[in-house]
């Protein structure tokens, strides 16, 4: 099963203990965020703890296929994709780059990239070489993360959502 961000499972209980590599993996530290069978979950820092978890985008489960392959769960990140200080986030299913943007409360509709070079079909699956690679920086300082991954003739770079 391929990554398509369609469907939305029940949401586990907020806790539940991360127990797989491919939940464990993608945790970034700046929100306490969990991906898991129903989706991504998250709790807003409050300064000194975190506040309740909840489901944030249905999108990224387990059932959509995001759980398959490490080339599609080891990518979810959460950069800031339209440059207004809040991270977002994106990751490379089996037809590219989907990205969904944060309010401050939640993830809104997941997007593909336009962005070419990220699916299955330009053998990213198959190389950690080329999938591990993936990147987001801002790379012409417009305050928008921008996407990057080695490729066999070099870096690719672009812009993730226009």
């Amino acid at each position: 099963m391929q990554p398509d961000g369609l469907g939305a499972p029940s949401a586990p209980s907020a806790s539940a203990a991360l127990s797989t590599r491919s939940h464990a993996r993608t945790r970034r530290p700046a929100a306490q965020r969990r991906e898991g069978s129903a989706g991504i979950h998250c709790a807003l820092s409050t300064g000194g703890a975190f506040g309740p978890v909840s489901l944030w985008v249905a999108n990224y489960h387990d059932a959509a296929g995001w759980k398959t392959d490490p080339s599609y769960w080891s990518t979810i990140r959460f950069p800031d994709v339209n440059g207004v200080g809040r991270s977002d986030v994106c990751g490379r299913g089996a037809a590219g780059l989907y990205c969904a943007v944060s309010d401050g409360a939640r993830f809104g509709e997941v997007q593909r990239s336009t962005f070419q070079g990220f699916a299955d079909s330009d053998g990213v699956k198959d190389a950690p070489s080329y999938y591990e690679t993936i990147t987001f920086l801002d790379l012409n300082h417009d305050g928008r993360s921008d996407v990057c991954r080695r490729a066999g003739g070099g870096i690719h770079c672009g812009r993730l959502l226009d």
